[in-house]
């Protein structure tokens, strides 16, 4: 798995991971140059470990963490849950962004580890929807609270 980049949103309180590779193709995706699985940075502890400091230096300006992509589930899902079990520890909010709609597909065992999931293909529309606070930009997605789904 790589990463593509990180970035801070004081807006949101939020430390974003953004990680590489995508088959969907969304046509207006926000990040397109992500489509491709070897953009950015191999994935192994030394890597977890500068993010996990990055996170934990400046651990009073984030409260929560994004996983967005590329697409988080299109990775090899036990490098996906590695990652998320590591930044686990630093007792944020995480989130995952998907284009998938069904969590019947989604891995079981990812939700040991998020907090939120945002579901739902980008899909270019004029209107947005607002789910705990944030804004989606496609009016067919929704982002769950992972604790109220019985999934676990």
């Amino acid at each position: 798995m790589y990463i593509g980049g990180t970035e801070f949103s004081l807006k949101r309180r939020t430390y974003e991971i953004y990680v590489s590779g995508c088959t969907r193709r969304c046509e207006g995706c926000h990040n397109p140059q992500l489509w491709d699985f070897e953009v950015g940075e191999k994935v192994d502890d030394n890597y977890i470990n500068k993010l996990i400091n990055t996170i934990n230096d400046a651990t009073n300006l984030i409260d929560n963490i994004f996983i967005v992509g590329g697409e988080p589930l299109e990775q090899p899902i036990d490098e996906l849950i590695y990652l998320l079990k590591k930044l686990k520890i630093t007792n944020k909010k995480i989130w995952l962004f998907t284009h998938y709609d069904n969590l019947s597909l989604i891995p079981k065992e990812l939700f040991n580890y998020i907090d939120y999931i945002k579901c739902g293909e980008f899909i270019k529309d004029s209107t947005s929807i607002v789910y705990y606070g944030i804004e989606l930009a496609s009016t067919n997605q929704i982002i769950y609270k992972v604790s109220d789904l019985n999934i676990i």
